[in-house]
Formats: structure tokens, C-alpha cells, sequence
């Protein structure tokens, strides 16, 4: 992830540094870092020359000695770092203390110098003190559940509304396939493989610890018994809730800024372990119908149809001159194009990117269990 740091060393009251560009979290790129100066014997001198003062410009992963080039700003200075809003992380070496500190964003920004997030000594074979920088423990648990209607809006209340209306119109019973969905989801759910066994490391952590014989600290994470879905957060998010049999399923709301960046469902568990949700894998024709009803949902001017693994919006082949309506029909010289052996009066699929259906359907269980599954409901 493109995550910048700044990695400097102190000259005076200055500064000298250098970017990277990549993955500069301390728990990925400090640890490397910490791992390097183990294999220089402690030699603090040499990696900073290394790392900053023989690479102008900086790096794209320093780590990896992946240089950048063609920079325009070949080394930084502690005045040049002030209105750098992009500045993930900076890592400050004090090579005469034998010391690093290390702050979350950029300290030029709000005076922060004096107050770092993170300081470490270094011991003359090049052991750190505290000698680990560990991954944070995840944030999903920290965004609250939703009281209410808060969170909602009034788009996705109306896209809500044309699902189920298009579910009502194509499936042969509505609430049955809603159960049947729970259902399925619950026994998916249930037989899920949780990936990690160590889920709160990263690699590099994980690999400074056995290089350094430590064992892995135990972190102390209030669970709830939630599964949280992921997705890109912004501020003022909100979950909704949903019971599905003996799990507690979050999902972002309608009006969580970002949700909408992701069409895959990872679930979070409170110790950080993940695993992925797919509703691609439901019995029978279940998904197509899904998918076919979210997009008139979202796009009810088209005619869709879902086929193995793609939407199609659904087009009459017309005469050049008798394109009446661009959303369902084609020029047949435009629609050779795609398919030369069309004639007049043909149907043709044109491939589709799909609908929020992920979030749709989750929005319709929910309506559904707030009514106790009832035999017939209109979401909210």
C-alpha cells in the first residue's frame, strides 16, 4: 500500500531524510529496518548512510532497495516537512544517542516533535529496546452499531425498495429465498476457515521475533462475538446489525462514506482474523436472481440477465436509424461489432460491472429479521 514515510536522521537540530513510498508502517517497514540493523552488527552509522544519505531521492521500498528516480525533492529538511499532509509516518535515527523516534503523520504538522508515538535505544549489537514495533490491534470493533434508523439514506432506502420489488416480480417467493439466503449464509459462516494463526503479526514482525526469540505477546481485545465486515472507513461510520442463527453479523450502513469500494464481504473477527464471505457460492440460481434484481434495482431504465459469473445489460439488435431507446436497444452496425453474426431482432448481452448486490442483500436480510422472518415484509 502506498503508505510514505519520511526515514531521516538528525543533524543537529535538523534533520536529513529520504521517502519511501510503500507499506511504511512500523510494524512492516520499522521492523525490516530493525532487522537490517541487526544484520549490520549494530552498525547505526552505515545503515543510515545506506538508507538516507546514498539514496537522493529516496525509495519506493527501501527495503527492498527499489530507488526512486527523477525526484524532485532528492532529501528533505525539517522546515520542508510542514504542510505535508501526506506524510504517513516519520522515523527520526539519532545516530550519537543511538536512539529512533517515530511518529504517526507528520509532527512538522501540528508540532509534534515532542511527543513521538514510538521511541526506541538501540544497544551496540543493534538490539532494540522495546525490540518489536506490534501491528495494532484491528479497529473494526471500534466503529459503533447504529441505533435506529441512524446511518441510513435516503438513495439506499430507495434502491432498497426497487430490490425488493424486482425480488418480489422475478423470484418465485420472496420471502423463501430470503430464508433460504439466511440459511445458507449461516451454514457458510459456521464452516468458515479462519486465515492465521497468528493474525495480529505481520510478516516482518513475526520474522523479528524468531529471529529474536521472543515469544508473541498476548493481546488483550474485547470480544464481542461480532463479525465485523471490512471496508474502508471514514469518519462518522456506522454498522448495522444482523443475526444470522448463532452469529452476530456487522455490516457498514447505508450511509458509511466508503463502503461502496469493495464488492467482497471479509469478515473480521474481534483477535483479527479474517475470512471471506461468498454469496457467488449460494445453491442453485440463487445469486444470479440476486444480481439480476439489484441491477434493475440500481439501473431499472436496462434489461439484465446473469450468466456464469457475468451481468449482462440485454439489448434488441435494431436498424441503424431505429435506435429509439440507447438503453435497450443497438445498432446493428454498432452491434457487429461485438458480435458479427447478429441479425435484426436479435438479443445481444453486453457485459455489465454488477451492482452493490453485497450490500443490498445484506440490507433485505435485515429488513426481514427485524420482522421476525416474517411471510411477507416491505424493507423498511
Amino acid at each position: 500500500m502506498s503508505t510514505r514515510a519520511i526515514v531521516a536522521r538528525a543533524e543537529g537540530d535538523d534533520l536529513l531524510g529520504v521517502l519511501n513510498v510503500h507499506d511504511s508502517y512500523p510494524w512492516e517497514l520499522g521492523n525490516l529496518l530493525l532487522l537490517e540493523l541487526l544484520d549490520r552488527a549494530g552498525d547505526l552509522d552505515g545503515a543510515l548512510d545506506a538508507w538516507i544519505s546514498r539514496a537522493p531521492g529516496g525509495w519506493s521500498w527501501l527495503p527492498d532497495r527499489a530507488q526512486l528516480q527523477d525526484v524532485e525533492q532528492p532529501f528533505w529538511r525539517r522546515a520542508e516537512l510542514t504542510n505535508q499532509a501526506w506524510i504517513g509516518y516519520v522515523y527520526l535515527f539519532d545516530p550519537a544517542a543511538r536512539a529512533l523516534r517515530v511518529w504517526s503523520g507528520n509532527p512538522a504538522w501540528d508540532d509534534r516533535w515532542g511527543a513521538p508515538d514510538w521511541t526506541l535505544s538501540f544497544a551496540a549489537d543493534g538490539r532494540a529496546d522495546p525490540p518489536v514495533f506490534s501491528a495494532p490491534a484491528p479497529a473494526w470493533h471500534e466503529i459503533p452499531i447504529a441505533a435506529g434508523g441512524e446511518g441510513d439514506c435516503r438513495e439506499a432506502a430507495e434502491q432498497r425498495d426497487a430490490f425488493l420489488d424486482a425480488l418480489r416480480e422475478h423470484a418465485e417467493d420472496e420471502p423463501a429465498l430470503a430464508r433460504g439466503v439466511r440459511d445458507a449464509l449461516v451454514e457458510q459462516i459456521s464452516a468458515l476457515a479462519w486465515e492465521g494463526a497468528e493474525p495480529l503479526e505481520s510478516g516482518p514482525e513475526r520474522a523479528l521475533r524468531e529471529r529474536l526469540s521472543l515469544p508473541r505477546e498476548p493481546r488483550r481485545v474485547e470480544d464481542d462475538g461480532s463479525l465485523r465486515v471490512t471496508f474502508l472507513r471514514g469518519e462518522g461510520d456506522r454498522y448495522w446489525e444482523l443475526p444470522l442463527g448463532p452469529h452476530r453479523l456487522c455490516f457498514p450502513s447505508a450511509a458509511a462514506s466508503l463502503r461502496g469500494q469493495t464488492d467482497r464481504l471479509v469478515l473480521a473477527r474481534a483477535d483479527g482474523r479474517t475470512a471471506a464471505l461468498k454469496l457467488e457460492s449460494l445453491p442453485g440460481d440463487g445469486y444470479a436472481v440476486l444480481v439480476a434484481c439489484a441491477a434493475l434495482a440500481c439501473w431499472p431504465e436496462r434489461a439484465w440477465s446473469y450468466d456464469d459469473g457475468t451481468l449482462f445489460a440485454v439489448v434488441e439488435v435494431v436498424a441503424d436509424d431505429g435506435v429509439r431507446d440507447p438503453h435497450r436497444e443497438i445498432a446493428i452496425s454498432r452491434a457487429r461489432e461485438l458480435e458479427p453474426q447478429c441479425a435484426l431482432g436479435d438479443e445481444l448481452g453486453i457485459a455489465h460491472r454488477e451492482p452493490p448486490v453485497h450490500w443490498l442483500v445484506l440490507e433485505w436480510l435485515r429488513a426481514h429479521a427485524a420482522r421476525s422472518w416474517a411471510v411477507d415484509v416491505r424493507a423498511h
